[in-house]
């Protein structure tokens, strides 16, 4: 059947069934390529490099965000803040429908999508473990902390940190080093009007930092101390490629 496909070919939840990658050898084959395939679904190590083992030089593999300032425009910063970039969360008809959805796709994806990924391990303990992560966003991670309070070592709570990471759900940033010449910090802050703090302070100096914004969802830019501004995040993003 798959040989007579003609055009663009859409499959999603790929992930459920492993097994098309070898079957899509065949039609891919074919001269002149008469069909292209969008494969669509959740990325695991096992079924990215299954992929890569039957479709050898015939896939490439893209992660897909969720909606971005780009895409949302700058004067709706405020509902994609506090609803997120899932297409279906971001688009609910009012905040508690979203609320609602961003909790039922949580359930599920501890409940079903780990174990059919291949991670096993248990839906309570991969929860607490994910909230307690939310507590380390933008700052430095510590694998210490969380694996004492789970009462498992610390290579398990990396392990579980890698999983998320490798299934989209955490992005994890390297340490930035004060020995690559000059650059611009930024902090993000989710409050009404960002004030000078001692940590703020500190990044500058220990970072070597030429200079640090500081964003926020306000509207106006002003100075906090020398070398150091909050700036509306509408202003900022329209600035992708270099600090404004």
């Amino acid at each position: 059947m798959l040989q007579n496909l003609r055009g663009l070919v859409v499959i999603d939840e790929v992930q459920h069934a492993p097994q098309l990658f070898a079957v899509l050898r065949v039609p891919m084959d074919r001269e002149n390529l008469p069909a292209r395939f969008l494969l669509l679904g959740s990325a695991s190590m096992g079924l990215l490099r299954q992929g890569s083992e039957s479709l050898s030089g015939r896939l490439a593999v893209v992660e897909v965000a969720g909606f971005d300032l780009e895409e949302t425009g700058t004067e709706n910063v405020a509902a994609l803040w506090h609803r997120g970039g899932y297409p279906l969360s971001y688009l609910a008809d009012d905040d508690a429908q979203s609320h609602e959805w961003r909790q039922r796709f949580v359930d599920l994806f501890l409940q079903r999508d780990l174990p059919q990924l291949g991670i096993r391990v248990a839906a309570p303990a991969m929860l607490r473990f994910w909230m307690m992560l939310t507590h380390y966003h933008g700052q430095t991670w510590n694998a210490a902390d969380p694996a004492r309070s789970l009462g498992v070592n610390e290579s398990t709570v990396r392990r579980y940190l890698d999983w998320l990471t490798q299934i989209c759900m955490v992005r994890q940033l390297q340490p930035w080093h004060a020995n690559i010449g000059k650059r611009v910090g930024v902090e993000f802050k989710h409050v009404d009007a960002p004030s000078l703090t001692p940590s703020m302070r500190i990044a500058q100096a220990d970072l070597e930092l030429d200079a640090l914004y500081v964003v926020y969802p306000g509207d106006r830019r002003y100075a906090l101390a020398d070398r150091l501004e909050a700036v509306p995040l509408p202003q900022f993003a329209a600035v992708p490629d270099e600090v404004p």
